[in-house]
């Protein structure tokens, strides 16, 4: 409909929806992974059954609702925060950085709760398997059977978990930059789509589809990494 090609269109707008992703993996990862950990070292304890009861409970609500939740207490009510991206370009993030915290909230907090489930899970799993319990009765450090023998195991279930939330990353950062009016892909697509311009629908969903089969090739392939499989001796 603009009368120029649709790489231009993507060009001016992937920049802000990388950034958000990435900051978004970057606090996903590490939270999660740690609060998994700590979940699955003490079991039943306290803290367990409270990271898994605030888990569950922002597990059950939609990404939108979510951000609209925060967007009436933080922003309009309290002021702490800017409701939108409205009259802000990508390079302003250098200046303003607290636009990315209710976007990144947003998205975040789904796959927090999912992947620290599955870190604890596979924490559990391993934590009771027989070479564990048998390393402990042979003396083997704490720390080195955490680290060589209990996380890389563990982490499986989580990375194989990261490649699903992949799915729930794009979806998520669509709906956020749409809420937020954040001027990246989804706010490019969801205009296209309003103005029927094929193309440049065309266009976009085959970036955003091939961004999020990347993501699940790249967590399959350090889950191999990780544990490899026995290979067939011919």
């Amino acid at each position: 409909m603009s009368g120029g090609p649709v790489l231009d269109i993507l060009t001016e707008t992937v920049g802000t929806t990388l950034v958000l992703a990435a900051v978004t993996l970057a606090v996903v990862v590490p939270l999660a992974v740690t609060l998994g950990i700590a979940c699955g070292l003490r079991e039943g304890s306290r803290l367990d059954r409270a990271v898994t009861s605030v888990t569950l409970a922002l597990n059950a609500v939609p990404d939108f609702v979510l951000a609209l939740l925060l967007v009436t207490g933080l922003s309009l009510r309290l002021g702490w925060l800017p409701a939108t991206w409205v009259g802000v370009g990508a390079a302003d993030l250098l200046v303003q950085p607290a636009l990315l915290v209710l976007p990144v909230t947003v998205v975040a907090g789904r796959m927090i709760c999912l992947l620290s489930r599955q870190v604890r899970a596979g924490m559990v799993t391993v934590l009771q398997a027989g070479y564990v319990v048998q390393a402990r009765r042979l003396g083997v450090p704490r720390r080195t059977l955490l680290l060589r023998h209990v996380l890389p195991n563990a982490a499986v279930p989580g990375i194989q978990e990261l490649a699903r939330v992949g799915d729930n990353l794009v979806g998520g950062v669509l709906i956020v930059e749409a809420v937020f009016a954040v001027p990246g892909v989804a706010t490019a697509l969801v205009r296209a789509v309003e103005a029927r311009d094929v193309p440049t629908v065309q266009g976009l969903a085959l970036v955003v589809a091939a961004a999020a089969l990347l993501f699940s090739l790249a967590a399959d392939l350090l889950s191999h990494r990780l544990v490899p499989r026995t290979e067939v001796l011919r």
